[in-house]
Order: structure tokens, then C-alpha cells, then sequence
């Protein structure tokens, strides 16, 4: 309810501020609207017309040319259509900039200026579309009172829907946003016909041109109000935001409280005796009374590692790890799973115990050692050379690597094309690096043909930053393999990395794969410096671009 009071409060505010712009935007919505259905329904007179049997209501327009009549309304219309339009952009904007002149706050987030606009414009909208949907109940009750009862009982029907759904999980599934966006007003619209024909024959119907009227009202009602439900979705998405942006004093918005994380359902509890796992555990077929638990969240909290002890049950592991992703993430989760289940034993990772995955939760479930250790930091880092030898020994299937090829063009392809070439001459501070960024772009074909030829390899961005655990023998498991890539043998590597260490790597990997034995460490370390000033050109960060450019240079024949 709080947050309803702080909507009301916020249409007060525009009220109070912008009111000349709101009712102004109001009056264009439904003059465009109107104009619109004008420009859709009378190209159907044309018909008629063309066929001489148009009504005798149109020779009074333009004599003996009821074509010609037709078709000027139409155009006159679609272009009144398209001016309102455009003048709704410029008066919301108008109001926009007004709003936030009046309450002069400083310290708003980036972007806020079109944010303001964007949200001004869905509240104007919404206000319209409550202007039409009184209007037209009001028409319908004096000109077709049985339609009107009928509209009313079609929307009841919804509200009650909403109700239940409120209550029940069950009924959601009937009363989403975008999916009654798309059917709502379908349904409604055959609905309001199948109420005209069972209705006729024991109500005093007004006249057929009344009754076309009263449909085609009830239509554009329907859309506008179902369609108005993804904007309300938004808002309500966005309320902080809005209420930031659109109030004078900024208020604590109840949406943290009232909309959780979707994961949070399932690992609401972590305490003793851990009924809030209970349904996650049964979820996921994990039996056993459950004896210590512990999470944390990733991903922004659209992903979770949860650890589970649990009493001994049936072929399951009494330790168990999960990584979850919720809805948001499960694009994510099927790149991570897709690739964990053509891991071999050589791979620096448990294999999987089982996966799980539904419309609301993915799971990937290892079985986990009670004494498991998270590396720290710096222990990671000591280690970092041993995990990036240990990606270089995975390979994957070639159908795994058609599918990802597919949708990731490899990097001899793009590292050309999505290079900020202009940031890197902007970085070059004098003659001599603004030469070296010449030579360098000349030779990018003799580069991408080097590139080419090398194999591929696992990369895992951030490798330092995921979560890299150690069990009680002292092996390291790599846990986070989201968004892997894959590379030219030598990518992912750090730009710094010497040569006698990269030739290590490729022959101590080389005993699972035998294609690295033919890899010449001069392209593997052209890859490597390839790949670092790529990725730093995606990140935005080229403050290293000469140095990784000279490093290139120096790998490549001179001129």
C-alpha cells in the first residue's frame, strides 16, 4: 500500500508542476488514437465505393467522387496521426525538463534526463488510457447498456483472476504482463462479439451503426488498457527510480521487501534447522536431513553457490555443492552447463553430480568435500599460472565448438574490426607511438592469418576473480566457468607473461593435447598480447595500448 500512496502522490506532483503539459499530452493521445482508428476503419468504405454502392453520407463530402472523399479523410487522418505523435515526444520532453528544473536535485544517476522523459511519457499514457476506458463505459451505458454490463463483467473476471493470484502461485501463470498484453484484448474483443450475438435477441439493441461504434470503442479500449499493464510492470520494476525522480523529497521505496531476488524463495532460512532449503532440496531430488549449510551470491544476486551437508541417503554424496540461477541468468547458466558436461577427469573441476533446470531455476549439483577451502586472494594468484595450464589441456568437442562458433566469431575475425582504433591513436602520446599504431594496423591481415592457424583453447575472463576452491588433497577446482571462451592457444593469458613460462605451459598441456606440440611460441604470445589489447578495447580501458602494440610489433618480421 505504501508504495500506492507514493504513485498517487507522484501523479499530484505532476499535477502541481506540469499540469499544462500532462492534460496537454493527454489530449494528443486521444486525438492520435481517434485519428488512427479514423486512418484503419475507413479504407474499408473504399471497398464499397469503389463498387458504386457507397452510402449516399459521402456525396455531400465531394460530388460523384466518394473515393476521392474517402481517401482525403484517410490521409488527412494518418497525418494528424503521426503530427500528434511527434508533438507528444516534444511536450513530454517539455514537461520532463521542467520537473527536474523545479526540484534542481544534484547527485541523480547517469542517464536520468531520458529516464525522466521515458517515465513522464508511460505515466501521460496511462492517465490517457484511464480518460478512455471512463469514456467509453460512459457511451456504452447511454447508448448500449447490455454491452456496458458485458465489459463489466469480462474486466471483473481479470480483477478476480488478479486476486487469486495474489493469494495463489497457481494463477499467475494466467494474469502475466506480457503474456495478457498480447491475448487479453484478443479475448476481450471476441468476447464482446459473442455478448452482442447471444445478447440480441432479448435486449433493446440500439441501431447497427451504434452497435459498430460501440465495438470498435470497446476494441481500442481493450488494447490500450492491456497493453497499459506492461507500462504499470515497469514502473513497479522501477519504482525507486520514478519515485527518485518524480518526488520532491526522496522516500524509501517497500519494493525490497514486497519483490525478493526470485532465488531468495529457495534459500530463504540458512539457520538451524534449515526449513527454508526444504523445498529446494526436494526440488532438486537431494535427500537427507540437511546438517550445516552456508551460501553466497553471485551475479548480483542472480545466482547463488550453496553449500549442503547432509545425513547420508541413497546414491547421494553427503556433501554437496549447488550453483543456481534464477530466470534472468539462464542463458548464463545453460552456456556454463553446456560445457561442464563434456568435462573429463583431467579438468580442473568435480565432475557433475546432476543438473536441474525448470522455467524458474537452473542447478548444477558437484558432490563437495565437508573440508573444501575457498582460495583467498592471493592464493589465487599464486596459483593462476597452474589453472591457465590446466584450461590449456581442456579441449571440447567439435560439435560444441560448431555451436559456439555459430554465435561468436573468432578472434581473428573481430579483434580488427572492434578495436577502438580512434582511442588508441588518442593514447599515443608522441610521433613514435603514433608510428608504432601504423605498422601495427598494416599488418593485421599477416596477424589474423597467425591467429588463425593456432589452436584453440578454454579462456575464462576474470580467471582471478571467480571462485576457485581446494580440496582436503590438495587439488584446485576451478567453480565459476561462466562465459568461457574459446580462443587461439596463448589467449587469456596475462599480457606480462614471459615466453619461458607460456613454452611450460603449452608442453605440460601438451600430454592431453597433442595439437599444442606443433604451436610456435611466438604465435602463442601474439595471441596472448592480441587478446589482452582486444578485451581491453572491449572494456574500455586502453590506457596500456602502446605497450601491448609495441609487444606485438616485436613478435611480427620487420619491414
Amino acid at each position: 500500500m505504501r508504495s500506492v500512496k507514493h504513485f498517487l502522490a507522484v501523479y499530484q506532483s505532476l499535477a502541481r508542476h506540469t499540469a499544462g503539459s500532462l492534460l496537454l499530452i493527454v489530449l494528443l493521445v486521444l486525438c492520435s488514437l481517434a485519428s488512427l482508428l479514423i486512418s484503419l476503419v475507413l479504407p474499408w468504405q473504399l471497398l464499397t465505393a469503389i463498387d458504386g454502392r457507397s452510402s449516399v453520407r459521402w456525396h455531400w463530402l465531394i460530388a460523384d467522387q466518394p473515393v476521392m472523399a474517402i481517401g482525403l479523410i484517410v490521409l488527412v487522418a494518418f497525418v494528424v496521426h503521426v503530427i500528434c505523435e511527434w508533438a507528444i515526444g516534444l511536450v513530454g520532453k517539455h514537461g520532463a525538463q521542467k520537473l527536474l528544473d523545479e526540484y534542481a536535485k544534484i547527485g541523480l544517476p547517469s542517464g536520468y534526463q531520458g529516464k525522466t522523459r521515458k517515465y513522464f511519457m508511460i505515466l501521460a499514457r496511462l492517465l490517457s488510457s484511464s480518460i478512455l476506458l471512463l469514456a467509453v463505459l460512459l457511451l456504452l451505458l447511454w447508448v448500449y447498456p447490455s454491452l456496458a454490463l458485458g465489459m463489466a463483467v469480462y474486466l471483473l473476471v481479470w480483477l478476480l483472476l488478479a486476486v487469486l493470484a495474489w493469494y495463489y502461485p497457481s494463477f499467475r501463470v494466467l494474469v502475466q504482463a506480457e503474456s495478457l498484453s498480447k491475448y487479453g484484448w484478443h479475448l476481450g474483443f471476441i468476447f464482446v462479439l459473442a455478448w452482442i450475438v447471444f445478447t440480441y435477441p432479448y435486449v433493446q439493441a440500439p441501431a447497427v451503426v451504434w452497435i459498430v461504434i460501440c465495438v470498435i470503442a470497446c476494441r481500442q479500449m481493450l488494447i490500450q488498457l492491456f497493453t497499459s499493464l506492461l507500462r504499470v510492470q515497469l514502473l513497479w520494476k522501477n519504482q525507486e527510480q520514478v519515485f527518485l525522480l518524480f518526488l520532491p523529497d526522496r522516500v524509501q521505496s517497500a519494493k525490497a521487501i514486497q519483490e525478493p531476488l526470485s532465488l531468495q524463495k529457495y534459500i530463504q532460512d540458512l539457520s538451524v534447522p534449515y526449513t527454508g532449503l526444504t523445498e529446494l532440496t526436494t526440488l532438486l531430488g537431494l535427500k537427507g536431513q540437511i546438517k550445516q549449510a552456508s551460501c553466497f551470491l553471485v551475479e548480483k544476486g542472480h545466482a547463488a553457490y550453496v553449500s549442503l551437508l547432509q545425513e547420508p541417503a541413497g546414491d547421494h554424496s553427503s556433501t554437496s555443492l549447488l550453483k543456481l540461477y534464477d530466470v534472468s541468468r539462464q542463458t548464463v547458466g545453460e552456456h556454463e552447463r553446456t560445457l561442464l558436461e563434456q568435462a573429463l577427469p583431467h579438468w580442473p573441476v568435480p565432475p557433475l553430480l546432476a543438473v536441474h533446470q525448470d522455467k524458474d531455476l537452473q542447478a548444477l549439483i558437484w558432490p563437495w568435500e565437508a573440508q573444501a577451502q575457498w582460495l583467498s586472494e592471493s592464493e589465487k594468484r599464486k596459483c593462476g599460472t597452474f589453472l591457465r595450464t590446466r584450461l590449456l589441456a581442456c579441449s571440447i568437442s567439435e560439435d560444441l565448438q560448431a555451436r559456439y562458433e555459430r554465435a561468436n566469431a573468432p578472434l581473428h575475425e573481430r579483434w580488427f574490426k572492434e578495436l577502438d582504433w580512434q582511442a588508441c591513436l588518442l593514447m599515443a602520446e608522441d610521433e613514435a607511438a603514433r608510428e608504432r599504431l601504423d605498422s601495427f594496423r598494416d599488418k593485421q591481415v599477416l596477424i589474423s592469418e597467425r591467429l588463425e592457424a593456432l589452436p584453440r583453447q578454454l579462456v575464462l575472463p576474470s580467471l582471478l576473480g571467480r571462485r576457485v576452491a581446494r580440496s582436503p588433497a590438495g587439488q584446485h577446482w576451478l567453480m565459476s566457468w561462466s562465459r568461457w571462451q574459446w580462443m587461439p592457444a596463448g589467449a587469456g593469458w596475462p599480457s606480462a607473461t614471459s615466453p619461458a613460462v607460456m613454452r611450460q605451459a603449452l608442453q605440460e598441456a601438451s600430454a592431453y593435447r597433442r595439437d599444442l606440440l606443433a604451436v610456435d611460441i611466438e604465435d602463442a604470445m601474439l595471441a596472448c598480447q592480441i587478446y589482452a589489447l582486444w578485451s581491453r578495447s572491449v572494456a574500455r580501458n586502453l590506457f596500456m595500448a602502446d605497450i601491448l602494440i609495441t609487444r606485438c610489433l616485436s613478435l611480427l618480421p620487420a619491414e
